[in-house]
């Protein structure tokens, strides 16, 4: 939880590199944590409402459900993992 707002910054700084045209959509999936992930992830959601996916998973089920529950929600044509 305590790096989630660092990188946010940093993925949005990252986003001058590119064309201004593209949009960017940003997918974070709690896998069950047992910090204060999901409460960070909401006010980060509030900050880029439209921009931030956020997906809870019920319990920690793995890095490869948790890639693919984000993949599920993803909605643009490139994706990065």
């Amino acid at each position: 939880a305590r790096y989630l707002p660092e990188t946010m910054s940093r993925l949005k700084k990252n986003e001058a590199l590119f064309a201004q045209e593209l949009r960017f959509e940003y997918i974070f999936v709690d896998d069950g944590s047992g910090d204060d992930t999901w409460h960070v992830l909401k006010g980060l959601h509030q900050a880029y409402p439209d921009q931030l996916v956020l997906v809870k998973l019920v319990s920690n089920t793995g890095s490869y459900h948790a890639i693919l529950a984000g993949l599920k929600h993803a909605t643009g044509t490139v994706h990065v993992v």
